[in-house]
């Protein structure tokens, strides 16, 4: 069959900007639960980087140079023409055929990365049951799986309830489909749930609309999106879902969950999941994932790869390119339109397992299933694919391979402290590779990913250190040790992780550890009043303390200047200047930290932290003064996604009966 009439693959590419384009407005705005910059919004710049233009249509460009091509076209004819390309990272999407450019293919016949090299976790089961019966336990299972009694976490029973920002959600059961009714101004969006989103700390919810204002024929009708309110499971209860956006102070521009979607100024909430959020929560093949998000899945790539867009896609997608036609020949405006239609391979329909699944990681292993491959790898191959270089990658679980598996989720940019490092987690890859430990580490070394995680870190403290003993082994013997960490061994202080890898990121409902190693004495955190980890064990000792520990072990030394700044009172501990700390995520690892060490010294501290801007520190604050205290704040009528206005009566309440002592605890 031969390539559709280009009027009409225009055409397409008209509809398809048409249908999305309120998504289209709001996905260059901000993040989708983890990933700055949306897939949606990535994959309109990578299109937008294709033809140089920012106009909706794909159109030819004048004097015939290719959009494609950061080399200038001259006029030869369509066989001697430079090759349209656009690279991301170490990958390269070439349009035209890959023979004679010097590439090295990666495989003749064998592939790993097409739609069809592809078996699902179900075929892996016979053989690896062990290793399927622990995954199938795993939050990487359940980060996106269908809505069914099983996976479904939240309390649909129809009579829990949350008000929020003068909205009132309702959650129910209706003839056996789950349903999520948001009530506001008068106004009702009902939406119809279709699938969940997690399943170890938060489970949120993936729907579209099924009644409500907006117009027929709106994606809010048509798209799954990421639904306004999700279900805390620990504490059971409904609440207004967090990092859609970059968070901001309630009164200050958060991004509401709740406005409408129809209104284009306040289309964040058209969050439609397949476009912003899927690539991280569902399996997909990875070539079609690395035409649909080439600045992902290249950015972190260890080796230098060149993909041959027509070639790939005459083989799996004919329905868009059948390649009966001289790649070269297509003029700009047909390429582009193949290019776009690639938006349109969402999940589930096409993606081999919802959730993250066994070829998440191993890629596409149909030949592994079958018998004729010993065993699945961890590099892609492809006829249509080729590296740049002599050199291939190299085989099985190699360092590069394994950690460039973690990294095509675990990947992005996040808000920062002083040191560079994420002050929230998922960005774990982001965060490991600017230590230097990580040239040698493995995300493997120190997770299993075939072993279901639970709620906290369930490995011993000698394990986690004896994966840094494996490098650092002159700090076996016990003498070295003591010498290098001036604590008692077995202690808090002895261990590795505690000094190298504080828990400085948010992480949904808990403080846990940044994955980037570095040492205690930077000055940097020290100097900008951020958390460091000799005070995060000693909460109660002003930084003066740990300045002259420092100093004395270590010779380590900051600038005085600065350090004045930041700690203005010489005798005030650390713990109370972090809660009063102008950086959000300092004051949020502050009041964690403090309720996990029952200071009831900083209590009255604390307690401000209820009234704190940002709706994610009140949550932290929240559960760390309620878990330090064995009580509930809602006795008080207190609930930290209230409105500035509706919290100050609870509080001032709390301030009366919990908070009348001042916050001491400078210990000598």
């Amino acid at each position: 069959m031969a390539m559709s009439d280009p009027a009409n693959i225009t055409e397409f590419g008209s509809d398809h900007t048409r249908r999305r384009s309120a998504a289209v407005l709001i996905v260059v705005l901000g993040t989708c639960l983890g990933v700055l910059g949306t897939a949606g919004g990535l994959w309109l710049r990578h299109r937008m980087q294709l033809a140089h233009s920012t106009t909706a249509e794909p159109t030819e460009q004048p004097g015939g140079e290719s959009p494609f091509a950061f080399a200038p076209q001259d006029g030869r004819t369509a066989t001697t023409k430079p090759p349209r390309t656009n690279r991301h990272g170490s990958l390269t999407l070439q349009w035209e055929s890959l023979s004679n450019q010097g590439a090295q293919p990666v495989s003749t016949a064998s592939s790993n990365i097409h739609p069809e090299d592809y078996v699902g976790a179900e075929a892996c089961q016979k053989c690896h049951k062990k290793n399927y019966e622990s995954w199938s336990r795993h939050p990487h299972r359940f980060m996106n799986a269908r809505a069914t009694a099983e996976t479904v976490k939240g309390d649909f029973a129809g009579d829990a309830t949350i008000q929020y920002q003068g909205a009132s959600g309702r959650f129910f059961v209706e003839n056996g489909e789950y349903r999520m009714e948001i009530r506001q101004d008068g106004k009702t969006h009902l939406y119809g749930i279709a699938k969940t989103l997690g399943s170890r700390f938060f489970q949120y919810y993936i729907g579209h609309g099924i009644g409500g204002e907006a117009p027929r024929g709106h994606d809010y009708y048509e798209e799954d999106q990421v639904l306004p309110f999700g279900y805390w499971i620990d504490r059971r209860m409904w609440v207004p879902i967090v990092h859609v956006a970059d968070e901001l102070p309630d009164e200050n521009g958060r991004w509401n969950p709740l406005t409408p979607p129809f209104q284009d100024k306040n289309g964040q909430a058209d969050l439609v999941y397949a476009e912003r959020c899927s690539m991280c929560h569902t399996t997909y093949p990875l070539g079609d994932s690395m035409i649909r998000h080439p600045e992902f899945r290249g950015n972190n790539l260890p080796y230098s790869l060149r993909l041959g867009v027509s070639q790939f896609t005459a083989q799996s997608h004919p329905e868009f390119w059948d390649g009966a036609n001289d790649a070269a020949t297509a003029s700009n405006s047909q390429m582009l339109a193949v290019v776009d239609r690639y938006a349109g391979l969402q999940e589930p329909d096409k993606a081999p397992s919802l959730g993250i699944s066994c070829e998440a990681c191993h890629l596409g292993s149909r030949e592994h299933a079958e018998g004729k491959l010993k065993r699945p790898s961890f590099s892609p191959h492809s006829p249509a694919l080729a590296y740049d270089s002599t050199q291939g990658p190299p085989a099985g679980a190699a360092h590069a391979n394994v950690n460039w598996a973690c990294s095509r989720c675990h990947a992005g940019h996040r808000p920062q402290y002083a040191c560079g490092v994420a002050t929230w987690n998922s960005t774990e890859y982001s965060d490991a590779v600017k230590g230097s430990c990580y040239s040698q580490l493995k995300c493997i070394d120190c997770h299993n990913p075939h072993q279901a995680t639970g709620s906290v870190w369930s490995k011993p403290p000698e394990a986690d250190d004896a994966v840094c003993l494996k490098c650092h082994d002159q700090f076996q013997a016990a003498q070295q040790r003591l010498a290098h960490t001036h604590h008692p061994a077995g202690s808090s202080g002895d261990r590795c992780f505690n000094c190298h890898m504080p828990k400085i990121n948010e992480g949904l409902q808990d403080a846990v550890r940044t994955h980037m190693i570095y040492s205690p004495t930077r000055s940097d955190m020290l100097e900008a009043g951020q958390p460091n980890a000799c005070n995060l064990c000693h909460l109660d000792r002003p930084v003066q303390w740990t300045l002259d520990t420092l100093k004395s072990w270590y010779n380590a030394e900051c600038d005085p200047k600065k350090l004045a700044v930041a700690y203005p009172d010489p005798a005030k501990p650390a713990g109370l200047y972090w809660l009063n700390h102008h950086h959000e995520g300092t004051r949020l690892v502050a009041v964690d930290a403090l309720g996990k060490q029952k200071a009831h010294w900083a209590l009255p501290a604390m307690i401000e932290i209820l009234d704190d801007e940002y709706l994610l520190n009140r949550q932290f604050a929240q559960r760390a003064i309620e878990e330090m205290l064995d009580v509930k704040l809602d006795q008080w009528g207190y609930v930290f996604y209230m409105t500035k206005a509706e919290r100050q009566e609870p509080l001032a309440a709390l301030r009366r009966e919990l908070g009348n002592a001042k916050p001491t605890g400078a210990t000598e």
